[in-house]
């Protein structure tokens, strides 16, 4: 995958001419994966303890944790995964409810971590003389709790995010699309217009895209690199550090 040569062009940036980094949050930033299994592994005791309360004897084939990450990452529907878990078609939408019921309570929350790398990422983007905007489908409040709690809500210029717990998990691509939009124009009315669009998933590439601003793609989160690949990013990275160091170098000062 060639270099964005958008970004190595730059110099290093004074207040009068910044530019801004757009960054999704669930993937890039911070690593969902524990609490995605155990939100999987939850909804498939609840939803055998609601089969056996009906007479319905049903076993699970709960999937480990490599295998359930590796076909979320290959973008498999949640109704695959069930039915890779042995429920039947009839039970596939007792199984989701489950899933989008618990998958954004506190308790499971808590099981999200920041990606290795990201606190020393955003200081490369700071002495890159970047902003940062952070482009999410999780709510704004959210958003900002998580980085007030890890002290780098001084890292980040913006944030716009989308106004449901469930958006984040449904992912869609419409709506992502929309947030770049209102993040693009503020960043341009403030004259800092955008560099790049950084995430982990096709909402990310595909409304990247259709803005017409660079893609870069992070295989850290949930989607594999072969996945990636299908969606033509612009450049793709292993996780935020990489990208900054491979791409951000040139912007920091001697």
């Amino acid at each position: 995958m060639p270099m964005l040569t958008l970004i190595s062009e730059i110099q290093p940036s004074s207040h009068r001419d910044r530019h801004t980094l757009f960054c999704d949050f669930d993937g890039p930033l911070l690593d969902v994966s524990r609490r995605y299994y155990c939100t999987y592994s939850l909804a498939l005791r609840e939803t055998q303890k609601e089969l056996a309360a009906l007479g319905e004897v049903w076993r699970p084939r709960r999937l480990s944790f490599r295998q359930f990450w590796s076909m979320k990452q290959a973008h498999l529907p949640d109704p695959a995964i069930a039915q890779r878990s042995g429920l039947a078609p009839e039970h596939f939408e007792r199984f989701l409810k489950h899933v989008r019921s618990r998958v954004n309570q506190p308790g499971l929350l808590k099981l999200d971590r920041l990606q290795l790398g990201v606190r020393w990422a955003f200081s490369l983007i700071q002495q890159a003389g970047l902003d940062l905007s952070i482009v999410t489908l999780r709510p704004e409040a959210e958003v900002r709790e998580i980085l007030q709690r890890e002290h780098l809500d001084h890292c980040v210029t913006e944030i716009f995010g989308g106004d449901s717990d469930l958006t984040a998990y449904e992912n869609p691509v419409s709506i992502k699309r929309q947030i770049l939009g209102q993040a693009i124009a503020a960043a341009n009315a403030a004259g800092r217009p955008g560099l790049a669009m950084v995430g982990d998933t096709e909402a990310d590439v595909l409304a990247a895209q259709a803005h017409a601003v660079p893609a870069v793609a992070l295989t850290c989160g949930i989607r594999s690199r072969r996945y990636l690949e299908g969606l033509e990013p612009d450049a793709i990275y292993p996780n935020l550090l990489i990208f900054c160091h491979q791409q951000l170098r040139v912007l920091q000062p001697s």
